[in-house]
């Protein structure tokens, strides 16, 4: 999706109602729904998706963080972050990661506003993202890629994405769901619900052109996070 240059020289011009919004694409819907098997946990297969391996991390990877702010606390445990699938019919490797779902998560959504507004990535925060980069670089077999990621996932997607493009160059596609707050930065698409909580109109002389903006029917019952940010509403 692009916008004309020419149509944003003057605040007061704005794009025509249809360019501010688009649709996903029916492929992305599948791995909206691999994101949402990365939460559940599972190891089945889908369709022509062959379930592959797992990264788990432990609870400790975030203690540096938790432990100054909850007293010493340590979630301990492991965590379930990335499903790794191969699909056999185009021949790609599709990494699913997942977003928050537990302490380390919330942990580590309040450590990127470190990033994200001072630049600065704590060094725990880090090593979670090292751990993903090696872990796809490490599996990725056929050296064409999707990487996808859904909210907090969405946000590492877009920290790992300059380390995996020198690996995999055009071979490469990064795509994320829900993406919360900030600019989408050098993910091919990231997709968001117009009435999501986490999203942060950016006016629409700055919406990026990678970031798609979806319609549906406005509707509290149940939540807005359910009904708007969950990964069940991209497939």
């Amino acid at each position: 999706m692009r916008f004309d240059e020419e149509a944003f020289k003057e605040d007061k011009k704005e794009a025509d109602e249809d360019d501010l919004y688009g649709e996903i694409l029916e492929s992305d819907k599948v791995f909206a729904r691999l994101v949402d098997k990365t939460y559940e946990g599972s190891r089945e297969n889908f369709g022509n998706y062959k379930y592959i391996n797992s990264l788990k991390l432990s609870g400790s990877i975030l203690s540096g963080l938790i432990s100054p702010i909850f007293g010493g606390l340590s979630t301990g445990g492991t965590n379930h972050y990335i499903n790794h699938y191969y699909d056999d019919i185009n021949n790609r490797d599709v990494f699913a990661i997942r977003g928050t779902q537990g302490l380390d998560d919330l942990i580590n959504d309040g450590a990127t506003l470190f990033r994200e507004k001072l630049g600065y990535t704590p060094e725990a925060v880090q090593g979670k993202l090292d751990e993903y980069t090696k872990f796809i670089l490490r599996n990725s077999k056929s050296g064409n890629v999707v990487v996808a990621g859904h909210s907090l996932g969405s946000l590492d997607v877009k920290y790992i994405q300059p380390e995996l493009k020198a690996a995999f160059g055009d071979k490469l596609k990064t795509i994320g769901f829900a993406f919360p707050v900030w600019q989408p930065e050098g993910l091919d698409r990231a997709y968001v619900f117009e009435n999501d909580p986490l999203y942060a109109p950016l006016g629409r002389s700055k919406k990026p052109a990678n970031l798609i903006v979806l319609q549906k029917p406005f509707d509290r019952a149940g939540g807005l996070f359910n009904n708007f940010h969950s990964t069940k509403n991209f497939y």
